[in-house]
């Protein structure tokens, strides 16, 4: 099975690395290029060149990002996953003092 992660920080390449170890391909991106690079090395994916590109290739889509991201994503990626699994991991917003953040 292909999986996309979007998204490299802890949660992506930490997802990436497991995915991988169970024997499925992961393709990742983000969007910090070197980034998703250094996630690849070290979980075995490969780095797509877009988010589209990698949830049009993937059987199922995860997005590792922030909440502030998800909507812009979401509309970028609908075309390409449209009936695809799509597996939220999305980081979700923290509360202070003063509410949201």
């Amino acid at each position: 099975m292909k999986v996309a992660i979007i998204g490299a920080g802890n949660v992506g390449t930490a997802l990436a690395t497991s995915i991988g170890r169970a024997g499925h391909e992961v393709i990742i991106t983000s969007r910090d290029a070197k980034d998703a690079e250094q996630a690849a090395s070290s979980s075995g994916a490969r780095v797509a060149e877009s988010n589209a590109a990698a949830a049009a290739e993937a059987d199922v889509v995860i997005p590792a990002v922030g909440i502030g991201e998800i909507e812009a994503l979401a509309q970028e990626i609908a075309e390409p996953a449209a009936g695809k699994p799509v597996v939220d991991v999305t980081n979700r917003i923290s509360f202070g003092v003063t509410g949201p953040e």
